[in-house]
């Protein structure tokens, strides 16, 4: 299992995703872990697959609930498929245990830009928003740490 790891990350670092992906699948076969399970939703990440990618990051955060990278895994796994709200409660979650993490902050900040572009399209524009989740009543949903994105006002 951990040859197979090892291979999946070299592969990984010469930008071989599919290569990779078959070598922490393999080693997923012998031992789950939530480190394989992170390396497995960063390669479907790299392959376009945000399901299979939230799916194993979901599972990898299941077994280790407060790992960082986990949850910095989970939260970019459901921007890419365009689960904003779901990428920004991770983060706020993700934020409230490691409050200096500097990629969570970052992270963060672009969750909140892509918000504001989204709402600032309703309010102007009348247009709704491409993303699978996106919900006019999510709006006002910012945990207390996070705080509201700038410049959005609500509707009702």
């Amino acid at each position: 299992g951990e040859e197979l790891k090892k291979k999946g990350d070299e592969f990984a670092q010469k930008e071989k995703w599919s290569s990779a992906l078959g070598c922490y699948d393999g080693a997923l076969v012998h031992q789950v872990t939530p480190d394989r399970l992170k390396s497995k939703a960063q390669m479907c990440m790299m392959l376009s697959n945000y399901p299979q990618a939230v799916k194993s990051a979901l599972a990898g955060r299941d077994l280790d609930p407060t790992s960082l990278p986990l949850m910095i895994t989970l939260a970019r796994a459901y921007r890419n498929s365009g689960s904003l709200s779901k990428a920004r409660d991770v983060l706020c979650e993700a934020i409230a245990q490691y409050p200096d993490d500097p990629m969570a902050k970052s992270d963060m900040s672009e969750i909140r830009s892509l918000l504001d572009f989204q709402y600032s399209r309703v309010e102007e524009n009348g247009d709704v928003p491409e993303l699978a989740d996106w919900d006019v009543d999510d709006r006002a949903e910012f945990c207390g740490s996070c705080g509201p994105p700038a410049n959005r006002t609500r509707l009702d």
